[in-house]
C-alpha cells in the first residue's frame, strides 16, 4: 500500500490518481481530525486542485468498488505515520525560531572562518561534482545510452547490451570504444552514465571486477575511473551487484535517498526516484545502510530493507524472488494488481493503466516476461477477474 511521505507526495494529483491512493480513500471513508487536518493543509498549500479534489470525493462516496479494504493494522500505520508528518511541521516551525536566534549570535564568527574554508574548498574543488548531482540527458531515446565523460553520447542498439571496462577501453557487446578522445583531463572527477530506457536492459562490468545488472527505466552514474580511497556509483531505478571483494577499497551504492557501504557482497537495489519505497535486498555478504535522515542499518543475508519516506523497515524474504527480473521472471506474492501492472509497463515500455475498481486486486503467481506482454497479460486474466483490452495503443485493465 502507498505509505504518506509528505504533503508534496500529492503535488498535482488528479482525481484518478486520487482514487487510486489508499490514503485518499481510506481517510474519506474513515475520516478523523487528523485526516481533516491533513486535507486541509494540502488544500490550503495549493497542491492540491480543490475541484479535483471534491470530485473525488463525490466519486469515491458515489461508487461501490470491489477494493480489498485496508487491514486495521494498515489503518494503524496511516494514522501513525500522518502523525509524525504533522508533529514534524509543527516541530520545524519551533526549532526555526530557535534557529533564526542562534545564528544571529553565531553569524560573525562563522562568517569569517567560513569564508576561508570556502575559499581553500573552491581552490581544491575546481570543477568537481558530487556523483549524485550529475545531470541525467535532457535528450531522451529509445536506444540504450552510454554518457562518456565529456557528454559525448554513444547509442548502444539492441534490447539487451552487455558493457565492459578494461583499461581505457569500454567494450560494448563484441566491439571495443577507445576512451582517451571523449575524457577531458581539465577536471579532477569525470563521470560516465549508463541510461536504459523502458523496454530495454544491460550489464555493466567495471574496471575493478564488479558486475552490476541493469533493469529498464534505470540510469547508472559512475566515475570514469573510481578513486584510490572508494568506489562509488549513483543509480535511479533497478540494480543487482555483484561485488567485487577488497577489503580496502569499499563500495558505495547511492541513490536518491540513501547510500550503501559494502566490501564485497551481492545485492539488489530498487530506487526509482518516482517511487515511494526503495529497497536493498541482500543476497550474500554485509551493507550498512545510511539514509539522509540518519538512519543507520546494517543487513544481513536474506534480509530486505524498505524505506518509504516516513519509516523504515526490515524483514527476512526469499531473496530469489527478487532477483528473477535478471532472467527475465517476475514472481509476486499477494502484490496489489496496479503494482504488478506498473512493474510490466517499465519492463515493456508499454503504457498500462488499472481502472480503479480492480487496482487493489491481490495477486499471487510467477509472469515469464520473455513472452509477448499481449500473453503474459491473457495468463493474469485467466487467474484473477480482469480483462484488458487496446485503447490508442494504451492497455486498460478492467474487471470482467
Amino acid at each position: 500500500m502507498r505509505i504518506l511521505n509528505t504533503y508534496n507526495y500529492y503535488l498535482n494529483y488528479t482525481v484518478e490518481q486520487l482514487l487510486a491512493d489508499d490514503f485518499f480513500i481510506e481517510s474519506i471513508k474513515h475520516s478523523s481530525e487528523e485526516s481533516d487536518a491533513f486535507w486541509e493543509e494540502v488544500l490550503k498549500r495549493g497542491i492540491v486542485n480543490k475541484k479535483d479534489f471534491d470530485l473525488a470525493c463525490f466519486l469515491l462516496t458515489a461508487m461501490q468498488t470491489k477494493k480489498e479494504r485496508i487491514s486495521p493494522g494498515e489503518v494503524s500505520q496511516l494514522w501513525e505515520d500522518i502523525e509524525i508528518a504533522n508533529k514534524t511541521t509543527i516541530n520545524k516551525k519551533r526549532r526555526k525560531e530557535r534557529f533564526i536566534c542562534s545564528f544571529i549570535a553565531a553569524a560573525s564568527v562563522l562568517f569569517a572562518v567560513g569564508f576561508s574554508l570556502f575559499e581553500i574548498y573552491i581552490l581544491k574543488s575546481h570543477n568537481h561534482i558530487s556523483i549524485e548531482n550529475v545531470k541525467a540527458p535532457l535528450s531522451s531515446s529509445t536506444d540504450i545510452q552510454l554518457m562518456l565523460g565529456g557528454n559525448k553520447a554513444v547509442s548502444l542498439k539492441g534490447d539487451t547490451v552487455k558493457v565492459s571496462y578494461k583499461g581505457n577501453k569500454v567494450n560494448v557487446n563484441k566491439e571495443a570504444l577507445n576512451l582517451s578522445e571523449s575524457t577531458n583531463a581539465g577536471n579532477q572527477q569525470e563521470y560516465n552514465q549508463l541510461v536504459v530506457p523502458f523496454g530495454k536492459h544491460s550489464m555493466l562490468t567495471f574496471n575493478d571486477g564488479t558486475k552490476v545488472w541493469v533493469n529498464a527505466g534505470t540510469r547508472v552514474v559512475y566515475p570514469v575511473s573510481f578513486k584510490n580511497d572508494k568506489r562509488e556509483i549513483y543509480i535511479d531505478g533497478e540494480i543487482f551487484l555483484d561485488v567485487k571483494h577488497n577489503e580496502k577499497w569499499p563500495f558505495i551504492v547511492k541513490t536518491s535517498r540513501m547510500e550503501i557501504q559494502v566490501k564485497g557482497t551481492s545485492f539488489n537495489v530498487m530506487a526509482y526516484a518516482r517511487d515511494i519505497d526503495q529497497q536493498v535486498v541482500l543476497v550474500s555478504g554485509r551493507v550498512h545502510i545510511v539514509e539522509k535522515n540518519r538512519f543507520k542499518t546494517d543487513l544481513h543475508p536474506n534480509e530486505m530493507f524498505v524505506d518509504n519516506g516516513v519509516t523504515t523497515k526490515v524483514r527476512t524474504v526469499d531473496v530469489k524472488d527478487y532477483i528473477l527480473w535478471k532472467q527475465g521472471l517476475y514472481k509476486y506474492d499477494s502484490e496489489r494488481l496496479d503494482v504488478i501492472m506498473k512493474r510490466l509497463s517499465r519492463y515493456y515500455n508499454k503504457s498500462i493503466n488499472c481502472n480503479v475498481d480492480v487496482a487493489f486486486y491481490k495477486c499471487s503467481g510467477k509472469l515469464d516476461m520473455n513472452m509477448d506482454l499481449d500473453e503474459v497479460l491473457k495468463g493474469i486474466s485467466l487467474t484473477a477477474p480482469v480483462s484488458f483490452n487496446i485503447q490508442n495503443g494504451k492497455y486498460i485493465i478492467s474487471h470482467k
